[in-house]
């Protein structure tokens, strides 16, 4: 998938998800997606946004 593909793709996911992202006080902008990727287009684990993320996501399941 190339890199526009995935930026797509998170942009849609965050706004399928911004309900369950705001009720867990998590804000993202979508001028703020670029940031939640690294420079090779995978998930930028520094990014305090996709830690809160991957956690949700872990006691999801």
């Amino acid at each position: 998938m190339d890199w526009l593909d995935r930026v797509l793709l998170g942009q849609l996911a965050l706004k399928i998800a911004k309900r369950e992202l705001k009720d867990a006080g998590i804000a993202v902008r979508q001028s703020d997606v670029q940031a939640l990727f690294t420079g090779e287009m995978t998930l930028n684990h520094a990014s305090t946004v996709v830690q809160k993320m991957m956690k949700l996501c872990k006691e999801s399941l």
